[in-house]
């Protein structure tokens, strides 16, 4: 998602940035709209900061601005949680937004010496959840993890504020959150350029993964701004960009060893990354239930020519 640009993009190998855009397979898709009761569409990618791909390669994200929804209605009250199925990106025309509803968050403010907003949501693999940080700017406050629901946008928990006194940590400016396929949680927190593995079950910050992110990074400067952390899980590897220089690097999860990938010249200011997965990970993970005479049973795909492993 690249913010300044109001539009998605997909990147088909990453490994290849260094060699430019046209060796990595660039790609920057028409501009994200939504189109109200009324008719009326209005441009919303410059104010969505949080950007994730469900299984069923449906993208979600968090508009932090009041909506009109048009129709006499009264706006929808920032957040709003929406959804973009990419099978119907266009290069070409308006990638409209399904709107979901307004996650109803007590004390989030967007006025302009606040502007709360959502940073970053990621989906639990291994229990289908959707988290989203919620960055507080109201003074120096510690940032929440939430649990959502992507069928309504109600908020299910306020799992609370993400520290750990013993390791002298909290998060207070996140501006990223990811899991790996094992369902470990990371987020990145620029105020101290640290990535913090998070318990996704009571917010409390578990360890420092990386105490200096800057570290083994080139063309960078004094102090990196991380947007976006997305999660191979084919390469078993995480990769993250920076706002300020809009740099991709490899976050390998040590500390101070990170990668420069390089940038990518056409994107202007990338907000968030994921990855769009087009195969099934694992054999057998593709099942069917089977009725015959009456008596249904479970099926398995075990053909590893089906599978991306």
């Amino acid at each position: 998602m690249d913010e300044q640009q109001n539009a998605l993009f997909t990147v088909d190998d990453y490994t290849k940035i260094a060699g430019g855009a046209g060796t990595a397979g660039l790609t920057i898709y028409g501009p994200l709209r939504y189109t109200n009761l009324d008719g009326v569409t209005h441009d919303i990618g410059k104010d969505i900061g949080s950007f994730t791909i469900d299984t069923d390669n449906v993208s979600y994200m968090a508009y932090n601005r009041n909506l009109d929804p048009g129709g006499g209605l009264p706006p929808l009250k920032a957040p709003v949680l929406m959804r973009f199925a990419l099978e119907n990106a266009s290069t070409t025309g308006n990638n409209i937004v399904e709107v979901i509803g307004s996650i109803p968050i007590p004390g989030f403010d967007i006025s302009p010496n606040v502007d709360d907003n959502i940073s970053g949501m990621s989906f639990d693999p291994s229990t289908g959840k959707l988290y989203a940080l919620y960055r507080v700017t109201d003074g120096p406050a510690p940032d929440k993890l939430l649990l959502v629901s992507k069928e309504d946008a109600s908020l299910i928990t306020d799992l609370g504020e993400m520290r750990n006194t013993a390791l002298g940590a909290v998060v207070e400016d996140g501006e990223a959150i990811e899991f790996d396929e094992s369902g470990n949680l990371y987020i990145s927190d620029n105020w101290d350029d640290q990535l913090v593995q998070v318990d996704p079950q009571t917010a409390q910050i578990m360890s420092i993964i990386d105490d200096d992110e800057r570290g083994g990074l080139t063309d960078i400067g004094s102090q990196l701004k991380t947007e976006g952390l997305a999660w191979d899980p084919l390469a078993d590897t995480m990769v993250a960009t920076d706002d300020r220089e809009d740099i991709f690097y490899i976050q390998t999860l040590e500390n101070g060893n990170n990668v420069t990938l390089g940038p990518l010249e056409g994107l202007l200011d990338v907000e968030a990354i994921d990855f769009l997965i087009s195969c099934y990970m694992n054999v057998g993970e593709v099942t069917a239930t089977v009725t015959v005479g009456g008596v249904s049973s479970s099926v398995s795909d075990t053909d590893p020519s089906h599978y991306c492993n």
